[in-house]
Formats: structure tokens, sequence, C-alpha cells
């Protein structure tokens, strides 16, 4: 009884230790998990992010309740070494740094969502305003504020710095000065609003805050430098890829809970709310960030800062106590195992030589065999790598053979490419190789399949039961060890070998030399069926690409010529021999390509061949007829082509045909040569206007204080006529120069034809017949009817004097619709397609040279005697048909004649009637107080007296100020402001508009002499306003006047 009492004693102690840890384990299970969030954008932006994935979690994990902690740049660290958390999301960089430091443990890496793709990577982005032009390149960023998020953030600054720094610059002493303002908004926000240069922010962030409607993408552009195809991303980037962002367990978290969070993120759906809340496709196997240890690495920053400083010196004087105390220990134990030894070395001394011997022997029995085998193996792995042209025909026949020979119980390869595709074979393991196959392709490889691909050394795996208890090939093992291995060549992973052991023989060196014999031999295998597919590739894309050069010359629309270092014709391309119109190429083979060339374009052709026999290019510009007659400018670039010896072989030229490029460029100058002068020529018309104004208008106003039939009457009236003339004259400017003011209205050509018949006979004499040929059914144009009457007028007098000995003058009408053909045939440059109507002025006089046709609409340009012409007629028709979207072709050959084709786009609409003007009534006077307002002070006073003659108070203004002030004095009295349209400083219609604010009812009259974009477009005047055309005569002031303030 006395015996029994002990072992129930022990018993019911056990059982409490029992109940009390599994009590223990079923309250830490319901405990709070923290999962720890870098806040790269602040912690309201991170919760409203996250918080949802831990709601997510929350209900797929009964019994647990997950909470979302923000965690800044300066808290992560101390928070995961506190053990504040249980998991933690961060950026690749902090992640690497805090397995290094805490041994955290990655489980899965996020699915970004940007534009509706998935991505598994990111990068850095330097943007800057799209305004910004001295920052195009990474050199650029010297001497700027650059601002960047963290030192701490990968996207933020960490990749960014890596760029600068392989581009030779340091971001702390080249910049003019680096902030780091917390959150990638702050730096956005700071580059937008002028406080920085530059900002670096990760890439997606400039997208998702335009799409959160906090910016404009557009007002942003990235400095984009890495080249080549490194990188390929949806959005603005700046450097190369990394992984994305990963959750990681720290060590504290049980594994069977970090399991079932990453089994529940790996099942997160792309649209369920947690995803679509944090803006991710889900949540994918842990990828690989050995690219982020290499660049952390090469900035010595993070778990790489001492990179390549620590002293062995260093670390004794750091740590000389406790070596000292480890070296005590060590001392201690050596003697003590020393003395326990030699206690118990007799004692087993026989027994354990008696032991070793049997084991010995049957391990080396064992052990011979086995290694037979694998040597046979390994002589018929060989041989299939001679054989096997197929990849997985190769890795399938050799799973096969180790196990067939007896060497191993089961074996198995997995292949991984360079997009992370994984390729598996494997013999012994029955149905349950199929299960790994479905996880692998799901999850990727598991923690210790990626360890192996990690390191080149052997793995051991001794009980794979206890060691792989989630493998679900675990059993196949039996009571076996597993050895591991990755199959490398040179510098090349392509994937691991694993195979079953008998575990006597697991720890045997020759047994594992021989598996990394074997090993070898598969990587070297792999690697020739590699270089194969590598060979056939280079085959089939060299074929392609001489096929497709060849393509190319043949089909290249330039003219492609192989010269002989001497400048001699070996070769010239299909579409070069129809560029030069040559139908037998045979005549000019090995004759010299310099003599083509003429003058000065042979001395150039000289020189470049000269400089590409040396080895350099040469470029020039040359005129050369085809050898049909067709004149051609040719731009013709010259180049070396090197020989195996790097010495020059041959010279290759290309001819480019230039000819309407030059004929382009040539109508280029001459528009702009009509521009500057129709310019010159309206703002000689405006200031002769208005000292037409004050000419005509005081010599009116003299008649009017003079004896009627005095002799003074006469010059007065010879000065008047004088005058009419000059207004002529300055219409024509005007309508040259597209400046005259037009009323458009819907008008029948035929209708102004006829009503101008009988004056164009009068004009032009008898000695010409005159025939009229209208169309029946004319289509309408929106002309001007004396605009329209001009151009009638000035093509026929132009006609008449090209017949001096009389002749025949056709006019005629037509309905014309004009096509592309039409424009090219006729050598018209940049019209319209669509249907217009005719006119055609044509004579049977003495026509005109191809030389004077080039400048007839030329402003003063003439044929005629001094004296006898203005050489304004014909530029004023040409301005005149411009300034109503029409354009003109002309027809001529000396001695026959020239006809004058005019067109005009047609108008849906009824012709306006021509009605008869009616006399003037007589003009009344009044007593409203009037402004004038006129910067020409002898304008301002001639209008002045012309209108006090009729009763009216005026007030006088020099500008669109005095104008302003004297109104407010006036306080509402004046009735009626007249003001020019164009004055320095403050035009007319600024004027009026200013004074609308305080005055809104005032009445205006505008006065100008040409048009001004202020009231009028495209020549057409702006709708209800009151308009005076410069020069004008006291009676037509005044009824304009008492017009406008009778309405």
């Amino acid at each position: 009884m006395k015996n029994l009492i002990p072992k129930i004693y022990d018993k019911l102690i056990f059982l409490f230790i029992i109940i009390f840890l599994l009590t223990a384990t079923a309250f830490a299970e319901k405990k709070t998990t923290k999962i720890g969030v870098l806040a790269k954008r602040g912690p309201e932006h991170c919760l409203e992010k996250w918080s949802l994935t831990g709601e997510y979690l929350n209900n797929k994990i009964p019994g647990k309740r997950f909470v979302i902690v923000p965690l800044g740049f300066d808290r992560i660290f101390s928070a995961v070494e506190k053990g504040e958390v249980d998991f933690v999301l961060a950026n690749p960089s902090i992640y690497v740094e805090l397995e290094n430091r805490f041994k955290v443990n990655r489980i899965a890496t996020l699915k970004n969502n940007v534009n509706n793709g998935e991505y598994t990577k990111f990068g850095s982005v330097i943007f800057v305003k799209k305004i910004n032009n001295e920052i195009l390149r990474l050199k650029d960023l010297k001497k700027k504020a650059v601002l960047a998020v963290s030192e701490k953030s990968f996207g933020g600054f960490i990749m960014a710095w890596r760029e600068l720094k392989e581009a030779g610059i340091d971001p702390f002493k080249d910049f003019a000065s680096l902030g780091f303002a917390g959150t990638h908004d702050a730096v956005v926000y700071a580059v937008r609003d002028g406080k920085a240069d530059a900002g670096i922010v990760r890439t997606d962030v400039l997208e998702r805050m335009a799409h959160e409607g906090k910016i404009i993408l557009e007002n942003f552009k990235g400095v984009h430098e890495h080249g080549g195809d490194r990188v390929h991303l949806p959005f603005f980037h700046s450097t190369r890829s990394y992984p994305e962002w990963t959750i990681a367990k720290l060590q504290h978290t049980s594994d069977r809970l970090a399991e079932k969070v990453t089994t529940k993120l790996f099942e997160m759906p792309s649209d369920s709310p947690a995803a679509l809340a944090a803006r991710i496709g889900g949540w994918t196997i842990p990828l690989n960030y050995q690219a982020v240890h290499e660049a952390l690495k090469f900035l010595k920053i993070g778990p790489y800062k001492n990179l390549g400083n620590i002293k062995a010196l260093d670390v004794v004087k750091k740590y000389w106590v406790l070596i000292s105390v480890d070296m005590v220990i060590l001392i201690l134990l050596a003697w003590f195992l020393i003395n326990r030894i030699r206690l118990n070395k007799q004692f087993k001394k026989t027994q354990k030589e008696l032991q070793n011997q049997i084991q010995e022997r049957k391990s080396a029995q064992e052990s011979v065999l086995h290694l037979n085998l694998i040597l046979r193996a390994i002589r018929n792995v060989n041989r299939l790598i001679v054989e096997k042209k197929n990849t997985l025909d190769l890795i399938q026949s050799i799973c096969h053979i180790l196990v067939e020979n007896k060497g191993f119980l089961n074996a198995w390869i997995v292949l991984v490419d360079k997009d992370k595709k994984f390729t598996m074979a494997g013999t012994g393991l029955g149905d349950s190789f199929a299960i790994l196959k479905e996880r692998v392709k799901r999850q990727g490889l598991a923690h210790c399949g990626r360890k192996v691909l990690d390191q080149p050394e052997l793995q051991i795996v001794e009980d794979p039961l206890t060691q792989c208890v989630e493998c679900p090939i675990s059993d196949k093992y039996e009571n076996r060890s597993a050895m591991r291995i990755r199959l490398e060549h040179g510098n090349k992973v392509y994937g691991l070998l694993t195979v079953s052991v008998p575990k006597a023989l697991v720890n045997d060196r020759e047994e594992q030399e021989l598996f990394k014999e074997l090993a070898a031999d598969i990587g070297f295998g792999l690697h020739n069926l590699e270089i194969d597919r590598e060979r056939k590739q280079a085959l089939k894309e060299l074929k392609k690409s001489e096929e497709f050069n060849e393509s190319i010359i043949k089909s290249s629309s330039d003219c492609i010529i192989i010269l002989d270092k001497e400048g001699c014709l070996e070769f010239m391309n299909p579409g070069g021999q129809r560029l030069m119109e040559i139908d037998n190429i045979e005549p000019y083979e090995n004759k010299s390509w310099i003599d083509f060339w003429k003058d000065q374009d042979h001395k150039a052709a000289l020189e470049v061949v000269s400089k590409a026999k040396k080895g350099n290019k040469g470029q020039f510009q040359g005129f050369c007829p085809t050898e049909k007659g067709v004149e051609k400018w040719w731009d013709i670039i010259v180049s070396p082509v090197m020989g195996k010896d790097g010495k020059v072989d041959r010279l290759l030229a290309v001819l480019r045909d230039i000819s309407s490029q030059r004929t382009m460029e040539m109508q280029l100058r001459q528009a702009q040569k009509m521009e500057a002068i129709g310019n010159l020529a309206g703002g000689i018309a405006h200031d002769f206007n208005n000292v037409l104004s004050v000419m005509m208008g005081n010599a009116e106003l003299a008649m009017m204080d003079i004896d009627q039939d005095g002799p003074a009457s006469e010059r007065i009236k010879e000065i008047n006529k004088a005058g009419e003339k000059a207004v002529v004259l300055t219409r024509q400017l005007l309508a040259f120069s597209r400046k005259q003011i037009i009323q458009p209205q819907i008008q029948d050509i035929n209708g102004l034809l006829s009503a101008i018949e009988k004056m164009l006979v009068r004009l032009i004499g008898e000695d010409i017949n005159i025939s009229i040929v209208p169309e029946p059914e004319l289509w309408s144009v929106k002309v001007d009817s004396g605009q329209m009457e001009q151009v009638i007028l000035n093509l026929a007098i132009n006609a008449s004097d090209a017949m001096p000995k009389g002749g025949k003058l056709t006019i005629e009408t037509g309905n014309k619709d004009l096509d592309e053909s039409y424009f090219h045939k006729k050598g018209i440059k940049e019209e319209k397609t669509g249907s217009y109507v005719m006119l055609a002025v044509t004579d049977n006089g003495v026509g005109m040279e191809k030389k004077v046709q080039d400048h007839i609409f030329e402003p003063f340009f003439t044929t005629k005697e001094i004296g006898k012409g203005t050489g304004l007629g014909l530029s004023t028709v040409y301005g005149i048909v411009k300034q109503n979207n029409g354009f003109v072709w002309v027809y001529s050959e000396p001695g026959q004649g020239t006809s004058f084709k005019v067109y005009f786009p047609k108008e849906m609409g009824d012709a306006v009637p021509k009605e008869d003007k009616p006399l003037p009534a007589k003009v009344h006077g009044g007593s409203e107080t009037l402004l004038i307002v006129e910067d020409d002070s002898s304008l301002r006073k001639f209008a002045r007296k012309s209108l006090e003659i009729y009763g009216y108070t005026i007030l006088g203004a020099e500008n669109g100020e005095a104008a302003l002030k004297i109104c407010e004095e006036q306080n509402g009295l004046i009735s009626l402001m007249i003001t020019d349209v164009v004055m320095p400083k403050m035009g007319g219609k600024e004027v009026v508009e200013r004074l609308n604010v305080i005055y809104p009812h005032i009445k205006v009259i505008y006065m100008s002499g040409y048009t001004d974009n202020a009231i009028v477009h495209h020549g057409v005047l702006a709708s209800g306003l009151n308009f005076l055309q410069k020069p004008f005569t006291p009676e037509v002031l005044a009824r304009k006047v008492r017009e406008v303030l009778n309405t």
C-alpha cells in the first residue's frame, strides 16, 4: 500500500500538468492576435485599408480575434522586438531586417491590384511636376530639393537610392536638400505645392491618389532611366522591380496559427470586401526576397550596415568579458568530460569494441552494396543525359532509374524556371506525389524546399515522419532518412533532387559524395539541354533575322546602296531603283557613285565617302534627277561597314527622297513672307485710316465755312477726291491682309454677275468680247457682296490688261465636288475636300511664265510699267478669297492666255435678294453729352468739332483710363461713348467692360479702321455692336450717333 501511494501521487501530478497545459493552450488560443502593419500613408489610411482584412480573418478562423495595429517607420522595430504584435505586414526592406534581427518568418506575399491588374512586384518612382523641364534624367536631380518618405521606406526611398548610387549620385551630398515627410501622401502634396523639386514614393501611389481624387495625375511625370527590359509595370516607375510586401509571423506565434492565417489569406477572393478595401488581388506564396538582400547589401544598410567593417580585434574588445567566461566554462566542461570519460572508459571499453566490430562489418557490407547501386545509377543517369533531349522525359527517367536500381526507395525532382513555374517528376511515391504536385503548383515550395534552393550544401532530413509532418509524402520514406540537394551548373540553379536513404547511411561521407556527384551530373545534363534549346532558338532567330533584314532592304522605300571602298556601286535595293526610275541597274554597277552628283554635290559626295573610308559616318543633302529626268532632292547618309577584322570593308549609302519636304519648306517660307507683309499692310492701313478721317472730315467741315462757288471750294473738292482714292487703296490693303470688316450673307454669284455686267462692259472696253456662262442651278455661297464684286472686277480688269490688242474674256460659274485627287493633281496644298462654287475668269491674252506665276499674289508685285498699276489687284483677290475660306487656282501659258479659278465653299440656304438703298434722310442733332475716346489727338479734335456742329456737348479722353475717370466725374450724365477699338494699354472693349460695371445702361459706338479680335472675329463684326468704319465724314458720324441714341 505504501508503494502504491507515491505512484498514484505521481500520476495525479502528471494529470494535473496535462490539464493545466491544455487549459493554458485553450486560453492562449482565445487571446487577441495583433497584426502590425507599416502605416506608409498614416494610421488613418492604414486602418481604412487593412481593418477589413482583420474582420475577414475573424470570420474565417473561429475563436480568434484579429486586430490591425498601425506602425510608423519609427515604431515597427520596437513593436516586433517587444512582442507587441503576433504578425507583421511590412515592405521588403523592413521585412529583411526584421528577419535578420528577430527571426520573423514570411508566410505570404500580397498581390497588389492596380488598374485591374494583379502584381506581386513593385518599384519606386522619382517624380516631378509635368511643367518642370529642368529635371529629365537622374543627373538633373543634383542641386535640387528632393523629398522622400523615410530612410526606412523601401519604395519611398531605398529603391531610388540604389538607382541613384549606381548612377554616381549620393542623395545625402549631391542634393540641395534631402527631406523625409513620413508618409507618401505628404511627399506628393509637397511636390504638387512646389515645396520640393522632386519626390520619391513607391509605384502606384500617384495612381491611387489620382483615383481617390486627391491629385491630377496628368500634372506629374516620372524620371525613367533604369533602361532595358528589366521592368514591366503599368504605372510611373524609375527603378527595377522588387517583391511586394510580405506578412510574417513572429517567433512567439505558433506554427499552427500561422498555417491557419496563411491558408485563409491564400483563399481570399479578389472581389472580397477585404481585398477591395486593401486594393489587392489577394495573397500568394512568399516570393524570393534575394533581390532585396542585394539592394540592402549594395547600400550597406539594415542587416548589412556593418558589412566588411567587422574585425576580430573589435569583437574581442567589445565582448572580452563574455569570451573570457565562455573560455572558463569550456575549460571546466573539458575537465569534467575528460574525467567522466576516464571513469567510464574502462567500464564500456570491452562491450563497445565488440558492438563496434559487429556493426562496422554489417554497415560496411550495406554501404558497399548501396554505393555500388548508386554508382550503377550514376552510369545509367549519364547515359540518359546523352540520350534524352526533353527535360521532363530526362528527369522522369532519372527518378525511375534511381529507384529501379534499388539504390533509393523513392526519388523526386522539382525544376523551377525563371518565371517561377514548376516542373516535377517522381518515382516510388504513389498517389501522394499527385497531392504534392498540386500543393507546389498552388502554394509553391514549402520552407524546406526553398531552403534547399537557397543553399548549395547538401541537406539531411534524419526523420521525415517527425520533421516533415505536414508533407503529403512524409510517410513514403517509411523508416528512412532523406537527402536533398539543389541541381545547379555554374551559377545557374535549376531545381532540387530528393531521395530516401537508409538511416544508417545518410551521414556516410562516401554516400554523400556520390550523391553530390549524381546531382552535379544531373545539373550538367540540364545545362546541356538548356544550351541545346538556346542554340536551336538562336539559329531560328538568326534565320528569322536574316530573312527580316533581307525583306527590310527589299521593301524599304529608301534607296539603299552598297559601295566598295572606292565609292563604286555594288548593289542598289529594288526600292531605290524605283525611286531613281532605273529599269536596268547593270550599266551602273561598278561605276563611281560619286559621279552621280554634280558641282557642289559632287564635292560633298567625295567628302562623305572619304569620311566613311576612315570609319566615320557622313551626311549631306544634294540634287540628282532620276534616270527619266524627274528632278529630286535627296538626304544622303554614308556609313562604314566593318569586316571581321574590324576594318572598313564596304560603304553603306542610304538616300531618302526629300523633294516634297523641300517644297513644303519653300511654301512655308512663302506663307510666312505673305503673313509678314500682310501684317505690315494692315498696320499701315489702320494708321492711314485715322489720317484719312481727319483729312477728309476737315475738308468737309471747311466746305461748310466757305463760298461753294469760290476757287477754294474746287481745291477742297480735289482734296476729297484724292482722299476717296486713298480710301480705295486702303481697302485694298485691308482686303489683302484679311483685316477688312465684312458683312457676309448667303449670295447668288450669278445674280451678282448680272448686276455688274454693264459696269464690266464700260470698264473693259469694246475691243474685248465678254462672255458670261452661268451654271443654271448654281449653289449659294456666304460672302460679302462688296468683296465678291471686288474679286470679279479685279480679275476682269487684270484679264483686260493682258489683252492690249483685244480678245475674248469668259466668266463662268459652276458647282464642283472636289476630292483629294483633285488637290493632288493641281498641286494645291492644305485645302479641304467638299462641295464648292467655282468662279472662272479666262482670257486669251499674253499669258504668264512660271516664274511670274510664282509671285502674282504678292502685294505690290506687277509686270506693268511704273505708274500703270499698284500691284494690289490680285493680292486683294487672294486676301478676300482666303478670308472667306476659299482658294484660287491659276493656269497660264505664254502666248495662250490665263485662267483664274476661284472656289468658295457651298452654303445651304437661299440667297439674300439685293435691295436698292434708300436715299439718306436729313441728319438731326441733339443736346446730349457724348464722350469720345481716341488716342489720336487730331482725330479726336475732328470728331469733337463735327458733333458740336450738331448741338452735342462733347467730352474727350486720350486713353481708357482717362475715359473711366471722366465717366466717374460725370456720374451718369454721359448718354453715349464713342471709342476707338485699338488703343495702347487699354483697348475700347476693355474700357466698355469696366464701364458697364458702374453704368450698365450707357450706349457705345465702336470705331476702327481694320479688324481686331476684340470685337471682330475672322473679319465679321460681333452681333449686337454699334460700329463705325474709319474713315468717316462729319455727316456719317452724326447720322450714326443719332441712330444709336434713338434706339
